[in-house]
């Protein structure tokens, strides 16, 4: 779904739609500190480009968190920020 500036990778709502998570996927050949900086760039982006904007505006939607998840071989490193 084209959201703000770009495409947001997954969004994940609640069942009654009240709370929506909007996540952006990143992937380093690079191990700990790498994974953590590119999670952080992750939430960057959501915030830059609007992905959000959508449900911060509506009133219905009464919580929005951003996450930033960066894999690399089988470990994953979250970064979470509530923006709503």
């Amino acid at each position: 779904m084209e959201s703000g500036d770009g495409y947001v990778d997954i969004i994940a709502a609640s069942v009654n739609s009240d709370t929506v998570a909007v996540l952006e996927l990143k992937q380093t050949d690079r191990p700990f500190g790498a994974r953590l900086i590119a999670a952080q760039k992750a939430v960057e982006q959501i915030i830059e480009k609007d992905y959000a904007s959508v449900y911060i505006s509506d009133p219905l939607v009464r919580n929005v968190y951003a996450y930033g998840i960066c894999f690399h071989n089988k470990s994953c490193s979250v970064v979470v920020k509530k923006l709503k």
